[in-house]
Order: structure tokens, then sequence, then C-alpha cells
């Protein structure tokens, strides 16, 4: 295992852990969300909702002395993003963006937040812009969100997508799921959503 991975397994995921180990596989739990935000003609941003386990929220909240309540200052969500999330930026945080089958960059997210939700369970959200316009009669993006060592285990929820915005777009989406063979670790599943847009009726 490389040093930058265990940089990435101490500073971002804020484990603690003893040796229950790096051989236990996964460590994190996400249960993600996307929202799509259209204006006029272009869908400006992709937004990324991830709901924790509660292991990782106590780490978290420990770690950080978050108020138990939930009640975060503005102090509390930049340490937070600065001690374990910022340092996602080597893996592209964990977000895979196709747009009519060419990939474009999540490297910049904007809004981080990071909330207590009424499960108890600790939520980031954050925007990635792609500012994707709709200059032809049809386009796709497509959004995967997972890690590729499977250190976190990523799924899309149930209510996994949400279209917000004003404008004239139709839209339509499904969610596909693509079995990979990672070897030692065996059959993992990664997911998909497909954005399929057009410019509606003016």
């Amino acid at each position: 295992m490389s040093d930058q991975r265990i940089r990435l397994i101490v500073s971002l995921l804020v484990f603690g852990f003893v040796a229950t180990s790096l051989s236990a596989h996964p460590h994190v739990f996400i249960d993600s969300r996307m929202r799509a935000e259209i204006h006029g003609d272009t869908v400006t941003n992709i937004s990324a909702h991830w709901t924790f386990d509660r292991f990782f929220t106590h780490q978290v909240m420990r770690d950080f002395n978050l108020d138990p309540s939930g009640d975060f200052s503005s102090d509390d969500v930049e340490a937070v993003k600065r001690g374990a999330f910022d340092n996602l930026r080597n893996y592209d945080y964990f977000i895979f963006i196709e747009v009519d089958g060419r990939g474009i960059s999540a490297n910049n997210p904007e809004n981080f937040n990071v909330e207590l939700n009424a499960d108890d369970r600790l939520v980031y959200t954050f925007d990635i812009p792609v500012n994707v316009e709709l200059t032809g009669s049809s386009r796709t993006i497509e959004v995967a969100m997972y890690d590729e060592e499977f250190f976190v285990d990523m799924a899309f929820a149930d209510d996994y997508i949400e279209i917000t915005g004003t404008g004239s777009v139709e839209y339509e989406y499904d969610i596909e799921q693509n079995v990979y063979d990672t070897g030692i670790w065996g059959p993992m599943v990664r997911e998909r959503v497909v954005l399929n847009l057009r410019r509606g009726m003016p």
C-alpha cells in the first residue's frame, strides 16, 4: 500500500481505528445522491449529497469536537473540510463525470458543507461546476461516485437524483450497475446515473 494511500486513510477518513485493520474492507459506507441544477439551456452544477454511516459519523464528531446537537459553526465546517475532505482532491473526490462520453474534471468542488441529519448521521454536500450547454438536440451526462480501491463503499440511495432550477430542458434518467472484479476483494458493484437531456418546446 502506498504512503499516499495510508495518508488518505488517516487524514481523510479520520479513522483512529486500531487494527480492525486495513485488511477489513471496506471501512466507510456512504449513501450518495446527486442533484443537477439547470438554468436556461445549461446544466450549471452537479451536486453531491453524501450520508455517512454511524461509525464514521462518531469518529468525525469526536475528532473534530463537533456539537452533538448538530449546531456546527463556520469554523467547524472549515475544520472538517480541511481535515476530512480536501485530501480527496487526490482521488477526484470519488466523482467521475462524462458528458457525451467525454470525461470532465470533478476536482473543483464549491460550497462544501457538513451537517447532522435527523438520523444523527453526518452529511457532506458540495457542488461541482459543469456548465454543460444543450448546443444540439440532446446531451448525456453520466455521473458515478465510487472509490476505485473500495476502502469507501458508496451506493446511490433510492432517491438518488434531484433536478432543480429553471429552464425548458426535458430530461429522463436511469441508474446503471456494473460489476468489477477487484481481484483479491472479489466482485464489487459500481453505479452510475445516466441523465439524458434535450431542449424542451419553446
